[in-house]
C-alpha cells in the first residue's frame, strides 16, 4: 500500500515556479509570510533565498468523500489511521 497519493493535488501551490504541489510531497513554508510556500526543488535552488526561516511541512489534499463511511467507531479510528498516515 502507498501512504502517498502524489496523483492528487494539495491545497499549496509553489511561489517560485508555480507548480501545484501535490498530496504528500514536502512544501516549504515560510513562518512569516502569509500562504508563501516553495516545493522542494525551489527551496534548494532559488537564488537568492527567501529571506525568512521556511519550514518543511508534507502537503496534503482533500480525502475522496467515496473513502468515508459510516461504521462503529473502531472501524472508524482504523480508517482514519489509513487515511491520514502521512501526516
Amino acid at each position: 500500500m502507498n501512504i502517498y497519493d502524489i496523483s492528487r493535488p494539495s491545497f499549496w501551490t509553489c511561489d517560485g515556479c508555480d507548480r501545484s504541489i501535490r498530496d504528500g510531497e514536502y512544501r516549504h513554508n515560510c513562518t512569516v509570510c502569509a500562504d508563501f510556500d516553495y516545493c522542494e526543488q525551489c527551496a534548494n535552488t532559488i537564488s537568492p533565498p527567501h529571506p525568512h526561516p521556511m519550514r518543511e511541512e508534507l502537503a496534503y489534499g482533500r480525502i475522496p468523500k467515496s473513502s468515508i463511511t459510516a461504521v462503529d467507531m473502531a472501524t472508524g479510528i482504523e480508517k482514519a489511521f489509513d487515511m491520514y498516515c502521512n501526516r
